[in-house]
């Protein structure tokens, strides 16, 4: 129920150049281009030591910022990291801090653009920038891609001219004499002292202070546990290679008493070291390296702190519509803030000196990471797998620790008043906005649990669904332990315990432990552990000492197991060696994603060979395409539903208004459902007037049957030019039963059908569309609005035969789907009643016994509701509980109107059957009461009393 963030993720597109780009573009603006004939009034000719010392102490930060993006790799950087380690009131320091710092430096970044170019071209300084800010505004808009692709040749133009700048420089001082140059300029230069070269160390640390910002977009990289902590290894070599090279090379020809005073000391030496180019060239091509590095700092900049107000946004510290994902899968809304933010700070402030101030405040992010990891550390939570770790721990952290601190001190008192300001700033946010909204803790909890206090188990979860998403490390041996797995058959009703016992047994001779022992530790481990019994599939597992290799048995029990209410047929036995748990999680992980995919559990229950059930663990995604056309085509068609795809995903999608054209904005809707599952969509219109077959627009058109049918193709003609795979239909005959045909023919997975009643229930056609249409049906209604902001499901925990269970998973899905798509908060509804001691007890409920003696109904089915949340993952601070005893009839509506829902989510066919001349009384009642939009599910193997046609 918590964690996994509820709105559509960003696009892992982003590779090691696309690192090394954001990483390096983001160091090299003032730290180079204005900062060193400040550093050399300071510390002399020392200001080459105090580049390489800097360079040093940013490490620790790199390493831990590199750890904790390879174990949470999500939007949001600092801010993510802080919140999930220290909790919320921390994030939000972080968060916000680190925005309005970012903001300010980069717009900074952009004067200093201006200033260079000023030394060509009479330029209004203020007004380029403010151009350039709305030029990387809608770059960071329309993509990842697109601005990572701008970043690459912003970098590429730098680093090329810099290299070139190095290299003429030591030619040009190798022919005045090397060592003797070397000799004469230090000995000439101002003398300094230790606390010069300190000073200038604090100053010139800024330098690389961007090189983490890449932490920023981790959600987006690909393979963000590899290519994080490489690209920014590198752009760290190329920084400190330019600095130290460079900064030596203008000590050497910029004459001292020049390079004191001189704000662009870069620019002073190209015209000595590029003498032999034509006219200003080499001070043209530096001043195009400095525009390039400005303007890769502000494009790099405005990219990752949209992503901090994404972050929060979906943590609800700020409004949730700030986590909105647009069209071009790209947080718009963030991005345009960002934008505004730094054209306010242009047009109204002295950028230049709060920038310099905003610098303490990134040395304070740099401090609160290093303390990070020691919190995600020493919390032990088992899912915390980085798969970089921070050598020599926690020295290095500490080092960064107190670096950090002591550098802040150094770079005195306004800088220092300026950081209390942002903490202020962001303290007084979270206590007078997001305290209320979250009730997220740390991983620090689990720290102090060690110590005797709570701790916040949904992180635990969250956790575990990052693990599964970002799958195998290269040398896990997943494949290797399924081929040496038992199997084991059960065709008879047991317990879990005898199913340990008898996985015990084939593991003893393997584990060298005895059998009950064995037993013992996966008993407890289903009680305890990580990942939880749902969906028909359990796994127990633990570690044991001197083990080599992972130890696995398949259990395959026809009749089930009884585990905490449900019933699995699918258990996995794991026992791993001691000394990797985070890749016996993985292991876990990797078993889980494969049990998740649709149909698991049919093929695992038909399998004919032991072969076949290690394939349902080990094959792609293609190959189970394959097997289940294979079921299939040996079963026959029939004209019962199944959906092809995991509960509440689609690969298909029919829209359709039952008396007239759909209307635009539905369209767009569905179009953004349709990208974000990346289906095909048809926009279809009933005719009772053309052939019984469907034609196409032309068709129909040519033949004069109907006027409006050309409409719909000039609107698929544009979703396809959109990159949507869309065609456009005219169905024959009566509406609602030419749309039931329509998707038993082509095998739609949705069905979206515009409402135009705005009265409660719903007009003929659509009712018998609920009734009878094998897939799920979604009833939206324009006029309430398309986007919903609360969704309501109802869920049935009594449920006990497969197929309502499964509806139940179906339910579940689409309301994960909805509200990733949307935002949307959920609320769940079951309405519970006690069951009469008469009743036969077969509707899978026993209450549970109070101190008193009293049967507590309400404790039993608050129990079972929560083994049903259990598998599911969505945001605890946008989910909402309503268990409320009345009849499900009288309860959904009222909640639904109490709670002001937009979309209610729930199964339409009775408990008795799943026959489609059937539905439910308590949808039928349901239905005819609400005015809002409802999405009905059946449950697979919904028999349609529609022919095919």
């Amino acid at each position: 129920m918590s964690s996994a963030p509820p709105h559509r993720r960003l696009r892992r597109e982003l590779g090691l150049v696309d690192v090394f780009a954001i990483s390096t573009g983001a160091m090299f603006s003032s730290g180079f281009f204005l900062l060193p004939g400040l550093a050399f009034a300071r510390a002399g000719v020392w200001m080459v030591l105090a580049y390489a010392l800097s360079a040093v102490l940013v490490v620790p930060a790199m390493l831990s910022a590199a750890e904790l993006a390879s174990a949470l790799p999500r939007a949001g950087g600092a801010y993510y990291f802080l919140d999930r380690s220290m909790g919320p009131l921390v994030g939000t320091v972080g968060g916000l801090g680190t925005w309005i710092a970012m903001g300010l430096k980069n717009t900074f970044a952009l004067v200093g653009i201006g200033a260079y170019l000023t030394l060509f071209v009479d330029l209004d300084i203020r007004v380029v920038a403010i151009a350039l800010a709305v030029l990387f505004t809608a770059i960071n808009v329309v993509g990842a891609r697109e601005t990572a692709r701008l970043q690459r040749w912003l970098v590429y133009a730098l680093v090329g001219i810099l290299a070139l700048f190095l290299v003429a420089g030591l030619v040009f001082v190798s022919r005045l004499g090397l060592v003797e140059t070397t000799s004469a300029r230090f000995a000439a230069a101002p003398a300094t002292d230790l606390d010069g070269v300190l000073a200038t160390v604090g100053l010139v640390f800024v330098s690389y202070a961007g090189l983490t910002k890449v932490a920023g977009v981790a959600e987006e990289v690909e393979r963000p546990d590899r290519n994080i902590l490489r690209g920014m290894v590198l752009s760290l070599l190329t920084a400190v290679t330019v600095y130290v090279l460079g900064t030596y090379l203008i000590v050497l020809v910029v004459p001292a008493e020049t390079l004191v005073t001189d704000l662009a000391p870069v620019a002073t030496a190209a015209r000595t070291v590029f003498d032999w180019t034509p006219a200003h060239l080499g001070v043209a091509l530096v001043v195009v390296a400095a525009v390039a590095a400005f303007a890769s700092t502000t494009n790099a900049g405005i990219m990752s702190a949209s992503r901090y107000l994404l972050a929060m946004g979906r943590d609800r510290l700020i409004g949730s519509g700030w986590a909105r994902v647009g069209r071009l899968r790209t947080p718009t809304r963030a991005v345009l803030a960002t934008g505004s933010f730094i054209v306010l700070a242009l047009l109204t402030l002295d950028v230049v000196s709060i920038a310099k101030l905003a610098s303490a405040f990134q040395l304070l992010m740099f401090a609160f990471l290093n303390l990070a990891v020691i919190v995600m550390r020493e919390s032990q939570i088992a899912t915390y797998d980085p798969a970089v770790r921070t050598p020599l721990y926690p020295w290095t952290q500490l080092l960064g620790v107190f670096l950090s601190l002591a550098l802040i001190v150094e770079m005195g008192r306004m800088p220092m008043l300026f950081t209390l300001g942002l903490v202020a700033v962001g303290v007084g946010w979270f206590f007078l906005y997001g305290k209320r909204r979250v009730v997220r803790q740390g991983a620090i909890l689990h720290w102090f649990e060690r110590l005797g206090r709570d701790r916040f188990d949904a992180l635990e979860d969250e956790l575990w669904t990052i693990l599964k998403e970002t799958g195998l490390r290269a040398d896990d041996p997943y494949d290797a332990l399924v081929e040496s797995a038992r199997i084991v058959e059960i065709d008879e009703r047991i317990s879990f315990a005898q199913a340990a016992q008898r996985a015990a047994e084939k593991l003893a001779p393997r584990v060298a432990m005895e059998a009950p022992r064995i037993a013992e530790r996966f008993d407890h481990s289903v009680e305890v552990g990580l990942p939880p019994v749902s969906g028909g599939v359990a796994m127990a597992h633990f570690r044991a000492p001197g083990l080599r290799t992972h130890e696995l048995v398949l259990m395959r029990a026809s009749p089930g197991v009884r585990i905490d209410s449900e019933d699995a047929e699918a258990l996995f036995f794991l026992v791993s060696p001691d000394e990797d748990p985070g890749q016996q999680l993985r292991l876990l992980a990797k078993l889980c994603s494969q049990a998740e995919q649709p149909d698991f559990l049919t093929s695992w229950r038909s399998s004919a060979a032991h072969s076949e059930l290690r394939e349902l663990l080990t094959d792609d995604r293609l190959s189970r395409l394959a097997r289940r056309l294979t079921r299939k085509l040996r079963s026959g068609t029939g004209r019962a539903w199944r959906p092809r795809t995991e509960p509440g995903r689609f690969e298909s999608v029919l829209v359709v208004h039952p008396q007239g054209v759909v209307h635009p904005e539905v369209v767009s809707f569905v179009e953004e459902l349709a990208k974000a599952n990346h289906a095909r969509m048809t926009l279809a219109e009933p005719d009772d007037r053309t052939p019984r077959a469907s034609r196409s627009p032309e068709a129909v058109e040519a033949a004069g049957r109907s006027a409006r049918a050309g409409a719909l193709e000039p609107v698929a003609r544009r979703l396809r030019d959109e990159g949507v795979d869309a065609r456009s239909l005219v169905l024959s005959g009566r509406s609602w039963l030419a749309v039931v045909r329509e998707v038993l023919r082509e095998e739609h997975d949705l069905l979206v059908v515009e409402s135009a009643s705005p009265a409660r229930g719903f007009g003929s056609d659509v009712q018998h569309l609920l009734r009878k249409c094998p897939c799920p049906v979604w009833v939206v209604r324009p006029d309430r609005g398309l986007r919903p902001a609360r969704v309501l499901v109802a869920l049935d925990t009594t449920a006990t035969d497969d197929a309502h269970r499964t509806l139940n998973t179906e339910i579940l899905g689409f309301a994960a789907t909805v509200t990733e798509q949307t935002g949307a908060e959920l609320h769940i509804v079951h309405a519970w009643h006690e069951v009469p001691e008469e009743q036969p007890q077969d509707v899978g409920v026993a209450a549970t016994v109070a101190d008193g003696g009293a049967p507590d109904w309400h404790a039993d089915y608050d129990r079972r509701l929560h083994v049903l949340l259990r598998p599911h993952h969505f945001d605890r601070q946008r989910t909402h509980i309503h268990l409320i005893e009345g009849e499900p009839s009288k309860v959904i509506p009222e909640v639904a109107e109490a709670q002001d829902v937009d979309l209610i989510i729930m199964g339409t066919v009775c408990r008795t059957g799943v026959s489609g001349f059937l539905i439910g009384n308590t949808a039928e009642n349901v239905l005819q009461r609400v005015d809002r939009a409802v999405l009905a599910v059946k449950p697979r193997g919904f028999v349609t009393p529609v022919d095919g046609g």
